[in-house]
């Protein structure tokens, strides 16, 4: 059964307001009709997976080294409350991808899957002028 859970810390509200790598072929896999059309795809999938794969990359990093590899993915609120997290706790795991959940005209929901056996929830916008940021993630257990 799946079941969102509020990350980085339990009982934390999310953060909610209202870029960088480029993406491989592999890492995206949803192609459906729901994915949007191929040049808005272009705009925010490679901010779903930069911070996909920046999320789990800590390597003895500190939280400020961790953050600042995130922070062009993200919103300012989100740059904020990742200060609070301590990168023992990110959980180890090997990106495997995004699946489009939802996505309409500024907004977009992807699941960054990775192994082994858990995701995270992304929830990016757009500032109306073609840059999109991840606004609010969840962390999804499988």
């Amino acid at each position: 059964m799946r079941q969102l859970q509020p990350w980085p810390e339990p009982g934390s509200e999310p953060v909610d307001e209202g870029a960088g790598e480029d993406a491989s072929a592999t890492d995206a896999r949803d192609t459906g009709p729901t994915a949007g059309d191929t040049a808005e795809r272009r705009r925010w999938e490679p901010v779903a997976i930069g911070f996909s794969r920046a999320f789990t990359t800590i390597g003895g990093d500190t939280t400020t080294t961790w953050r600042a590899r995130l922070r062009p993915y993200v919103t300012d609120a989100v740059d904020k409350q990742l200060a609070t997290v301590d990168v023992a706790n990110v959980p180890q795991g090997h990106f495997d991808g995004v699946d489009v959940l939802d996505v309409s005209d500024e907004q977009v929901t992807v699941q960054a899957t990775y192994r082994p056996g858990w995701a995270l929830v992304l929830y990016l916008v757009s500032d109306g002028h073609d840059h999109w940021k991840v606004y609010r993630y969840d962390r999804l257990e499988q």
